[in-house]
């Protein structure tokens, strides 16, 4: 449902606001505050565990979220075209995402009939 709808929020904001500089900089914004919570919360955790001082942890968290092939790297493509003056999530075909997820769900739930 959610890939049937994924354009109806950006419409709206288009509707509504129409402007490329609010858009992209509160984008940009909101990945520096990502980034920026996560690792604090990571430094949070690291307060809790047997040997604070485990910096293999460190890095290894870094690499999850930075690194090769880190999460913020796999959006790569993905995350920079809503970059683009012309971008819209509709011009995204997320049909193989789409069918992805229901495999997922209907081996969860044990039903192959989701996958249709």
């Amino acid at each position: 449902e959610e890939s049937e709808h994924k354009a109806v929020a950006f419409d709206v904001y288009q509707d509504q606001v129409d402007n490329y500089w609010v858009r992209t900089s509160e984008m940009a914004f909101t990945t520096v505050e990502f980034i920026s919570f996560t690792i604090f919360h990571y430094y949070q955790l690291r307060k809790d565990m047997d040997d604070p001082t485990d910096w293999r942890s460190v890095r290894g968290g870094i690499n999850w979220l930075l690194g090769k092939p880190g999460w913020l790297r796999k959006l790569g493509k993905s995350y920079l075209a809503y970059y683009k003056r012309d971008f819209h999530p509709a011009k995204r075909d997320s049909t193989f995402l789409r069918k992805q997820g229901l495999k997922k769900l209907s081996r969860l739930l044990d039903r192959p009939d989701l996958t249709g």
